[in-house]
Protein backbone atom coordinates (compact mmCIF):
# COMPACT_ATOMS: atom_id res chain seq x y z
CA UNK A 1 0.00 0.00 0.00
CA UNK A 2 1.36 3.40 -0.96
CA UNK A 3 1.81 5.87 1.87
CA UNK A 4 2.54 8.85 -0.35
CA UNK A 5 -0.73 10.57 0.50
CA UNK A 6 -1.08 14.31 0.99
CA UNK A 7 -3.77 15.72 3.28
CA UNK A 8 -4.59 19.43 3.42
CA UNK A 9 -6.28 20.63 6.60
CA UNK A 10 -8.22 23.88 6.27
CA UNK A 11 -8.85 25.43 9.66
CA UNK A 12 -6.36 24.32 12.31
CA UNK A 13 -8.10 25.75 15.32
CA UNK A 14 -9.40 23.65 18.20
CA UNK A 15 -10.97 20.77 16.25
CA UNK A 16 -8.70 20.92 13.20
CA UNK A 17 -5.71 20.99 15.55
CA UNK A 18 -6.74 17.66 17.06
CA UNK A 19 -7.21 16.20 13.60
CA UNK A 20 -3.68 17.26 12.66
CA UNK A 21 -2.26 15.78 15.87
CA UNK A 22 -3.91 12.42 15.20
CA UNK A 23 -3.11 12.30 11.48
CA UNK A 24 0.55 13.04 12.17
CA UNK A 25 0.62 9.72 14.04
CA UNK A 26 -1.05 7.57 11.39
CA UNK A 27 0.47 5.29 8.79
CA UNK A 28 -0.75 6.02 5.27
CA UNK A 29 -0.16 9.78 5.33
CA UNK A 30 3.19 11.22 4.28
CA UNK A 31 2.44 14.95 3.92
CA UNK A 32 0.15 17.24 5.90
CA UNK A 33 -0.42 20.84 4.84
CA UNK A 34 -2.06 22.99 7.50
CA UNK A 35 -3.97 25.99 6.13
CA UNK A 36 -5.32 28.79 8.27
CA UNK A 37 -5.99 32.51 7.98
CA UNK A 38 -3.96 33.20 11.13
CA UNK A 39 -0.31 32.90 10.14
CA UNK A 40 1.20 33.28 13.60
CA UNK A 41 -1.11 30.73 15.21
CA UNK A 42 -1.05 28.34 12.27
CA UNK A 43 2.70 28.17 11.87
CA UNK A 44 3.16 27.57 15.60
CA UNK A 45 0.53 24.81 15.61
CA UNK A 46 2.14 23.02 12.69
CA UNK A 47 5.54 23.20 14.40
CA UNK A 48 4.08 21.85 17.65
CA UNK A 49 2.46 18.91 15.85
CA UNK A 50 5.59 18.15 13.83
CA UNK A 51 7.78 18.31 16.93
CA UNK A 52 5.53 16.09 19.03
CA UNK A 53 4.96 13.49 16.33
CA UNK A 54 8.66 13.50 15.52
CA UNK A 55 9.50 12.82 19.16
CA UNK A 56 7.38 9.67 18.89
CA UNK A 57 9.20 8.57 15.73
CA UNK A 58 6.68 9.65 13.10
CA UNK A 59 8.49 11.10 10.12
CA UNK A 60 5.94 13.27 8.29
CA UNK A 61 6.36 16.32 6.13
CA UNK A 62 4.28 19.03 7.80
CA UNK A 63 4.00 22.51 6.37
CA UNK A 64 1.91 25.63 6.98
CA UNK A 65 0.26 27.81 4.34
CA UNK A 66 -1.55 31.04 5.17
CA UNK A 67 -4.89 30.93 3.38
CA UNK A 68 -8.08 32.95 3.30
CA UNK A 69 -10.66 30.92 1.37
CA UNK A 70 -12.57 34.08 0.47
CA UNK A 71 -9.72 34.49 -2.01
CA UNK A 72 -10.83 31.65 -4.25
CA UNK A 73 -8.09 32.18 -6.86
CA UNK A 74 -5.30 32.03 -4.26
CA UNK A 75 -6.86 28.95 -2.65
CA UNK A 76 -7.08 27.25 -6.05
CA UNK A 77 -3.40 27.99 -6.59
CA UNK A 78 -2.54 26.28 -3.31
CA UNK A 79 -4.58 23.24 -4.31
CA UNK A 80 -2.75 23.03 -7.62
CA UNK A 81 0.57 23.40 -5.81
CA UNK A 82 0.05 20.43 -3.50
CA UNK A 83 -2.55 18.34 -5.41
CA UNK A 84 -3.88 16.82 -2.18
CA UNK A 85 -5.37 13.35 -2.05
CA UNK A 86 -7.65 14.42 0.78
CA UNK A 87 -8.96 17.71 2.18
CA UNK A 88 -10.24 18.10 5.73
CA UNK A 89 -12.35 21.16 6.52
CA UNK A 90 -12.67 22.43 10.07
CA UNK A 91 -13.37 26.06 9.21
CA UNK A 92 -16.34 27.97 10.57
CA UNK A 93 -17.22 31.61 11.12
CA UNK A 94 -18.43 30.73 14.62
CA UNK A 95 -17.88 27.50 16.51
CA UNK A 96 -20.90 25.56 17.74
CA UNK A 97 -19.24 25.70 21.15
CA UNK A 98 -19.87 29.45 21.47
CA UNK A 99 -23.48 28.78 22.44
CA UNK A 100 -22.34 26.66 25.40
CA UNK A 101 -20.96 29.77 27.10
CA UNK A 102 -24.52 31.06 27.59
CA UNK A 103 -26.59 30.00 30.62
CA UNK A 104 -28.11 26.53 30.18
CA UNK A 105 -31.67 27.77 29.56
CA UNK A 106 -30.47 30.08 26.76
CA UNK A 107 -28.27 27.36 25.30
CA UNK A 108 -31.26 25.01 25.04
CA UNK A 109 -33.26 27.66 23.19
CA UNK A 110 -30.37 28.25 20.77
CA UNK A 111 -30.33 24.52 19.99
CA UNK A 112 -33.98 24.70 18.97
CA UNK A 113 -33.25 27.42 16.39
CA UNK A 114 -29.96 25.98 15.20
CA UNK A 115 -30.83 26.74 11.59
CA UNK A 116 -29.67 30.29 12.18
CA UNK A 117 -26.14 28.88 12.43
CA UNK A 118 -26.14 27.56 8.84
CA UNK A 119 -24.38 30.61 7.32
CA UNK A 120 -21.64 30.32 9.94
CA UNK A 121 -20.84 26.76 8.94
CA UNK A 122 -21.70 26.77 5.23
CA UNK A 123 -19.91 29.90 4.02
CA UNK A 124 -16.26 28.87 4.29
CA UNK A 125 -16.60 25.29 3.03
CA UNK A 126 -18.66 26.63 0.12
CA UNK A 127 -15.79 28.98 -0.78
CA UNK A 128 -13.30 26.14 -0.43
CA UNK A 129 -15.30 23.86 -2.71
CA UNK A 130 -15.51 26.64 -5.29
CA UNK A 131 -11.72 26.76 -5.18
CA UNK A 132 -11.51 22.97 -5.56
CA UNK A 133 -13.71 23.17 -8.64
CA UNK A 134 -11.70 26.04 -10.07
CA UNK A 135 -8.39 24.23 -9.48
CA UNK A 136 -9.42 21.15 -11.42
CA UNK A 137 -7.97 18.91 -8.69
CA UNK A 138 -9.93 15.89 -7.49
CA UNK A 139 -9.32 15.41 -3.76
CA UNK A 140 -11.69 13.56 -1.48
CA UNK A 141 -13.20 16.08 0.94
CA UNK A 142 -14.43 15.69 4.52
CA UNK A 143 -16.42 18.57 5.96
CA UNK A 144 -16.52 18.71 9.76
CA UNK A 145 -18.46 21.98 9.93
CA UNK A 146 -22.01 20.81 10.76
CA UNK A 147 -21.86 18.08 8.09
CA UNK A 148 -25.35 16.76 8.87
CA UNK A 149 -26.87 19.90 7.36
CA UNK A 150 -24.15 21.56 5.31
CA UNK A 151 -23.10 18.52 3.27
CA UNK A 152 -26.54 18.05 1.74
CA UNK A 153 -26.65 21.75 0.87
CA UNK A 154 -23.27 21.47 -0.85
CA UNK A 155 -24.51 18.56 -2.93
CA UNK A 156 -27.54 20.61 -3.89
CA UNK A 157 -25.28 23.33 -5.25
CA UNK A 158 -23.10 20.94 -7.25
CA UNK A 159 -20.18 21.14 -4.80
CA UNK A 160 -20.72 17.93 -2.88
CA UNK A 161 -18.22 16.48 -0.39
CA UNK A 162 -17.82 12.83 0.53
CA UNK A 163 -18.47 12.68 4.24
CA UNK A 164 -18.47 14.40 7.61
CA UNK A 165 -17.55 13.32 11.11
CA UNK A 166 -18.65 13.50 14.73
CA UNK A 167 -22.22 14.27 15.87
CA UNK A 168 -24.19 11.01 15.50
CA UNK A 169 -20.93 9.12 15.17
CA UNK A 170 -20.06 10.31 18.68
CA UNK A 171 -23.25 8.70 19.98
CA UNK A 172 -22.32 5.41 18.30
CA UNK A 173 -18.85 5.51 19.83
CA UNK A 174 -20.31 6.19 23.27
CA UNK A 175 -22.80 3.33 22.94
CA UNK A 176 -19.98 0.95 22.03
CA UNK A 177 -18.03 2.14 25.07
CA UNK A 178 -21.01 1.65 27.40
CA UNK A 179 -21.71 -1.86 26.11
CA UNK A 180 -18.05 -2.86 26.23
CA UNK A 181 -17.84 -1.83 29.90
CA UNK A 182 -21.14 -3.48 30.86
CA UNK A 183 -20.38 -6.72 29.01
CA UNK A 184 -16.66 -6.67 29.83
CA UNK A 185 -15.67 -7.09 26.19
CA UNK A 186 -13.41 -5.13 23.83
CA UNK A 187 -15.05 -2.22 22.00
CA UNK A 188 -14.25 -4.01 18.74
CA UNK A 189 -16.65 -6.81 19.73
CA UNK A 190 -19.60 -4.39 19.64
CA UNK A 191 -21.30 -3.35 16.39
CA UNK A 192 -23.85 -0.53 16.39
CA UNK A 193 -26.29 0.32 13.60
CA UNK A 194 -27.80 3.75 14.18
CA UNK A 195 -29.94 5.93 11.89
CA UNK A 196 -31.26 9.23 13.21
CA UNK A 197 -31.72 12.93 12.60
CA UNK A 198 -29.18 15.48 13.83
CA UNK A 199 -31.76 16.56 16.43
CA UNK A 200 -31.02 13.31 18.26
CA UNK A 201 -27.52 14.60 18.88
CA UNK A 202 -28.74 17.74 20.66
CA UNK A 203 -32.14 16.78 22.07
CA UNK A 204 -31.87 13.04 22.69
CA UNK A 205 -34.65 10.55 21.90
CA UNK A 206 -36.94 11.07 24.88
CA UNK A 207 -38.37 14.06 23.00
CA UNK A 208 -39.92 11.68 20.45
CA UNK A 209 -37.31 12.12 17.72
CA UNK A 210 -37.50 8.91 15.63
CA UNK A 211 -34.46 6.66 15.20
CA UNK A 212 -33.33 3.14 14.36
CA UNK A 213 -30.90 1.30 16.64
CA UNK A 214 -29.47 -2.21 16.48
CA UNK A 215 -26.65 -3.49 18.67
CA UNK A 216 -24.71 -6.67 17.97
CA UNK A 217 -22.31 -8.37 20.37
CA UNK A 218 -20.44 -10.68 18.06
CA UNK A 219 -23.25 -12.38 16.12
CA UNK A 220 -25.86 -11.88 18.88
CA UNK A 221 -28.48 -9.14 18.74
CA UNK A 222 -28.57 -7.57 22.23
CA UNK A 223 -30.58 -4.46 21.39
CA UNK A 224 -33.56 -5.51 23.54
CA UNK A 225 -31.37 -6.04 26.60
CA UNK A 226 -30.71 -2.32 27.00
CA UNK A 227 -32.68 0.90 27.48
CA UNK A 228 -32.18 2.50 24.07
CA UNK A 229 -33.20 5.98 25.24
CA UNK A 230 -30.58 5.86 27.97
CA UNK A 231 -27.87 4.55 25.64
CA UNK A 232 -28.53 7.36 23.16
CA UNK A 233 -29.53 10.28 25.37
CA UNK A 234 -27.53 9.90 28.60
CA UNK A 235 -24.22 11.04 27.18
CA UNK A 236 -20.83 10.17 28.65
CA UNK A 237 -19.46 13.59 27.72
CA UNK A 238 -22.32 15.69 29.12
CA UNK A 239 -22.85 17.94 30.86
CA UNK A 240 -19.60 19.46 29.65
CA UNK A 241 -18.60 22.93 30.89
CA UNK A 242 -17.83 25.31 28.04
CA UNK A 243 -14.17 25.51 28.98
CA UNK A 244 -13.76 21.74 28.79
CA UNK A 245 -14.99 21.21 25.22
CA UNK A 246 -11.51 21.32 23.71
CA UNK A 247 -10.44 18.42 25.94
CA UNK A 248 -13.67 16.42 26.36
CA UNK A 249 -15.69 16.73 23.12
CA UNK A 250 -13.35 17.62 20.29
CA UNK A 251 -10.86 14.75 20.57
CA UNK A 252 -13.74 12.32 19.97
CA UNK A 253 -15.03 14.35 17.00
CA UNK A 254 -11.52 14.48 15.57
CA UNK A 255 -11.13 10.71 15.99
CA UNK A 256 -14.29 10.18 13.97
CA UNK A 257 -12.95 12.40 11.20
CA UNK A 258 -9.51 10.77 11.17
CA UNK A 259 -11.06 7.30 11.00
CA UNK A 260 -13.04 8.38 7.92
CA UNK A 261 -9.97 9.92 6.32
CA UNK A 262 -7.88 6.80 6.86
CA UNK A 263 -10.71 4.54 5.67
CA UNK A 264 -10.46 6.21 2.28
CA UNK A 265 -6.69 6.54 2.08
CA UNK A 266 -6.14 2.95 3.18
CA UNK A 267 -8.87 1.44 1.00
CA UNK A 268 -7.43 -1.76 -0.39
CA UNK A 269 -9.99 -3.52 -2.54
CA UNK A 270 -9.46 -7.22 -3.28
CA UNK A 271 -7.95 -8.14 -6.62
CA UNK A 272 -11.04 -8.94 -8.65
CA UNK A 273 -11.72 -9.16 -12.34
CA UNK A 274 -14.08 -6.55 -13.72
CA UNK A 275 -17.22 -8.68 -13.51
CA UNK A 276 -16.55 -9.75 -9.93
CA UNK A 277 -15.72 -6.15 -9.01
CA UNK A 278 -19.09 -5.14 -10.44
CA UNK A 279 -20.82 -7.74 -8.30
CA UNK A 280 -18.95 -6.52 -5.25
CA UNK A 281 -20.37 -3.05 -5.76
CA UNK A 282 -23.92 -4.24 -6.43
CA UNK A 283 -23.81 -6.24 -3.19
CA UNK A 284 -22.77 -3.13 -1.29
CA UNK A 285 -25.50 -1.09 -2.98
CA UNK A 286 -28.12 -3.58 -1.82
CA UNK A 287 -26.90 -3.58 1.77
CA UNK A 288 -25.75 -0.05 2.45
CA UNK A 289 -27.54 2.13 -0.07
CA UNK A 290 -26.18 5.42 -1.38
CA UNK A 291 -23.84 6.50 1.40
CA UNK A 292 -21.41 3.64 0.79
CA UNK A 293 -21.59 4.30 -2.94
CA UNK A 294 -20.39 7.87 -2.51
CA UNK A 295 -17.55 6.51 -0.41
CA UNK A 296 -16.52 3.88 -2.94
CA UNK A 297 -16.85 6.21 -5.91
CA UNK A 298 -14.47 8.76 -4.42
CA UNK A 299 -12.09 6.16 -3.04
CA UNK A 300 -11.81 4.57 -6.48
CA UNK A 301 -11.39 7.99 -8.03
CA UNK A 302 -8.53 8.61 -5.62
CA UNK A 303 -6.91 5.38 -6.80
CA UNK A 304 -7.26 6.35 -10.46
CA UNK A 305 -9.99 3.79 -11.21
CA UNK A 306 -12.66 5.14 -13.55
CA UNK A 307 -16.25 4.23 -12.63
CA UNK A 308 -19.51 5.36 -14.22
CA UNK A 309 -21.11 6.81 -11.08
CA UNK A 310 -24.66 6.93 -12.47
CA UNK A 311 -24.62 3.30 -13.52
CA UNK A 312 -22.95 2.32 -10.27
CA UNK A 313 -25.63 4.06 -8.21
CA UNK A 314 -28.52 2.53 -10.10
CA UNK A 315 -27.05 -0.96 -10.44
CA UNK A 316 -25.98 -3.31 -13.21
CA UNK A 317 -27.40 -6.41 -14.79
CA UNK A 318 -24.56 -8.87 -14.49
CA UNK A 319 -26.19 -11.64 -16.54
Amino acid sequence: MSVDNTVMIFGIGDLGGWVMEFLARRQGVSTIIGCDKREDWGSKKVNVVATGAGAEGYDKMLQFEQCDVFDIDRTAELLNKYEPDFIYNGMTLMSWAVATFFPEEIHKEIQKIAGTMIPMHLTLIHKLMQAVKKSGTTPVVLNNSWPDIVNSMLWGSGLGVLVGGGNLDNIVSEIKRKISVKENVPISAVTVYFIAHHATNTMGTRTGVPYFLKIMLGDKDITGEYDADSLISDRLMEPCPAGWISWIDHPVVASSAVRNIMAVLNLNLPALNSKKLLGYFVCLICHHKRSIIFYLFYALKLRGISVDFYRLLHGYSLG
